[in-house]
């Protein structure tokens, strides 16, 4: 006899998603809009049935997980994988919400050291978005990495457990993201080899000076950047740089975060900043 999957798609502060459901528990949850081939492939053997009223409590609870991972919702579960794989999603469902683990870090929390690789295949295997959060895995230096349902919605969700506000964050990044198309990157290069040359590299895999090296900034936690020693301001932060963050740290290092050793005093000309952010968007990926 065919299991029974009942489906249906509701609606986040990241998006529209679909969520189903079988007689064991929650067995998909994916951003993005309802597809019936898709589902047809990822439960070849079952009956699909949607079922938009079976759900409603579900895709509820799903929302309000989204928008605050503090209140870790529970839900019967009905998880299909590898011995392995089983393993390290349940070691992702233990990060605390708020913090972040690398492949590394899980890999020896299940007993395999060596075996970072095969953490992140099975992140990439994982169906349930959110509940089983494969979203708080990063690279060892902090930075973000790949996400099925796409990087841009990973680094939302991070920033929603550092910063605690899904409509916010969207708000934020879109305003951010205006301001530094506005600027010019070629004024901005030349600010920046007046200005910040002297203490930064951009470059992949260059060396920190003065301050932190500065490639793959946007969307890295500050205070996470391996090798250089960071202020404890810093460090306990939890900022997430973006174009706004950015900003309003370049106007005012120490309004923005008390306790920097930061020496510069920031730009205080929005047309110079534009420009510089522009650059550092252009230069740092």
């Amino acid at each position: 006899m065919a299991n029974t999957i009942r489906y249906a798609a509701g609606q986040s502060s990241l998006g529209p998603f679909v969520a189903a459901l079988s007689d064991r528990g929650l067995a998909m949850v994916a951003f993005g809009a309802a597809n019936e081939a898709d589902l047809t492939a990822r439960f070849a053997n079952a009956d699909l049935v949607e079922d938009p009223a079976a759900l409603q409590e579900t895709l509820g609870k799903l929302a309000g997980l989204i928008d605050h991972p503090e209140t870790g919702a529970e839900f019967a579960l009905d998880l299909q994988g590898s011995p392995f794989e089983l393993k390290v999603w349940q070691a992702l469902r233990e990060i605390p919400a708020g913090t972040t683990a690398t492949y590394g870090e899980i890999a020896a929390r299940i007993g395999s050291p060596r075996e970072a690789r095969d953490v992140g295949e099975a992140c990439a295997a994982n169906k349930l978005a959110v509940v089983v959060p494969c979203h708080r895995i990063v690279k060892k230096d902090g930075l973000i990495s790949g996400y099925r349902w796409g990087v841009k919605r990973k680094r939302a969700l991070l920033m929603i457990l550092w910063t605690g506000a899904a409509a916010a964050v969207l708000a934020i990044l879109a305003a951010g993201q205006a301001f530094a198309q506005s600027g010019d990157a070629g004024r901005g290069q030349r600010l920046f080899n007046q200005q910040c040359r002297a203490c930064h590299t951009l470059e992949q895999g260059g060396a920190s000076v003065t301050g932190p090296n500065l490639h793959g900034l946007f969307g890295r936690k500050a205070g996470t950047l391996a090798g250089y020693e960071f202020s404890e301001a810093m460090t306990k932060s939890g900022i997430v740089w973006d174009e706004t963050t950015l900003a309003d740290y370049n106007r005012d290092p120490h309004a923005k975060v008390p306790g920097t050793k930061m020496v510069y005093g920031g730009m205080k000309q929005p047309g110079q900043l534009a420009d510089l952010l522009a650059y550092l968007k252009q230069a740092t990926q």
